[in-house]
């Protein structure tokens, strides 16, 4: 009979020691997944700051094509706006919408139909899965108001 209570018992030992086996190599399992995942949002993301510092040279090669109407110049910047595309990164759509502070940095306000809305464009901004990198820096309508005569 004691035999048969500490054979007993070393099977439920056992058996706890193999629940908490798989319960650790599962926790591990999650870990390593979750660690990688961290790894490349980070490695993502600390290139946002590469990437932004590019987007002036972006801006600068879009001026100087207004000026010089280049076909060459227009294709580095078709390869420039591709590249920044492959890598998830979207200008922010704007003109005509309605002025939005987490996307939107007003710089001014000019004269329009209706307050609230982007009239005018002055830098793009751009995102990356749907995280900032750079605001829109815009001009936003305010509605004229019509002066009394008194």
């Amino acid at each position: 009979m004691v035999i048969f209570m500490a054979k007993e018992k070393v099977d439920k030992e056992k058996e706890e020691l193999r629940t908490q086996l798989a319960r650790a190599l599962a926790d591990y399992a999650n870990l390593s997944r979750r660690v990688e995942e961290e790894k490349k949002t980070v490695i993502k993301f600390a290139n946002v700051v590469l990437v932004a510092k590019f987007l002036e040279v972006l801006d600068a090669l879009e001026a100087a094509q207004k000026i010089i109407q280049s076909e060459g110049l227009a294709f580095v910047i078709e390869k420039f706006r591709a590249v920044i595309a492959s890598e998830g990164i979207k200008e922010i759509p704007t003109l005509g919408q309605k002025f939005d502070p987490h996307k939107h940095e007003a710089i001014d306000t000019t004269a329009g139909n209706e307050d609230g809305k982007i009239g005018e464009v002055i830098e793009k901004g751009y995102e990356l899965d749907g995280k900032v990198i750079r605001p829109v820096r815009v001009k936003v309508t305010k509605k004229s108001q019509g002066k009394d005569n008194g």
